[in-house]
């Protein structure tokens, strides 16, 4: 019986879901936050930190001149079209929290994009997409994360287009939750030494 206890423990530990980066024509599913950029300093600014809790690199810009372009899009957008800047490529996006799920309405020119998904920027998933003016929404799941970084291959003419970020923070475990996993260890720690004697 103690063996079958420890290994659906063991099975409980180590299982994860499926992980994944996808693009699809939908979102998230479920209760997710959502920002959608409308609220900035002005067309054209640096994105920066200018939402609560998402840090864009250098590049990434506020404007509405593309608002409605696609049918996920509309309001403010971000982007790193710019004619002040060279594009910048590949660009992170860095969140202040762990997120277990993110998805956001993405638009290129038709090409190959490299999505990353970084933890205290050791890489977690990669995927190559074939990306282009759809709207569709770039979806992770699956794992836990802080940074996204995108990388697009026409160096022609580099850049894309984000609106309607939507995500979900990654569940911290309850610290009663901790406790009842250390004192079940503990326990069985014991059990093995009082075995041993």
């Amino acid at each position: 019986m103690k063996k079958v206890l420890c290994m659906l423990g063991l099975m409980a530990l180590t299982s994860t879901a499926q992980s994944s980066i996808i693009y699809s024509d939908s979102g998230l599913s479920g209760t997710f936050e959502t920002e959608s950029f409308d609220v900035n300093d002005g067309r054209l600014t640096a994105a920066a930190s200018q939402f609560s809790n998402i840090t864009f690199a250098a590049g990434n810009y506020v404007e509405e001149i593309n608002n409605g372009v696609a049918p996920n899009m509309s309001g403010s957008i971000i982007t790193n079209f710019n004619a002040i800047d060279n594009i910048a490529n590949p660009t992170s996006i860095s969140y202040s929290f762990d997120l277990s799920e993110l998805a956001f309405s993405y638009i290129s020119n038709i090409q190959v994009t490299t999505f990353s998904a970084f933890l205290n920027d050791i890489l977690i998933e990669t995927v190559d997409i074939d990306t282009d003016g759809s709207g569709n929404y770039v979806n992770f799941s699956g794992f836990t994360f802080d940074k996204i970084t995108i990388s697009l291959d026409n160096t022609d003419n580099n850049g894309y287009l984000i609106d309607n970020m939507q995500y979900v923070a990654a569940s911290v475990p309850a610290p009663a939750t901790i406790l009842l996993l250390g004192f079940g260890l503990m326990g069985l720690s014991l059990a093995r030494k009082k075995k041993q004697l």
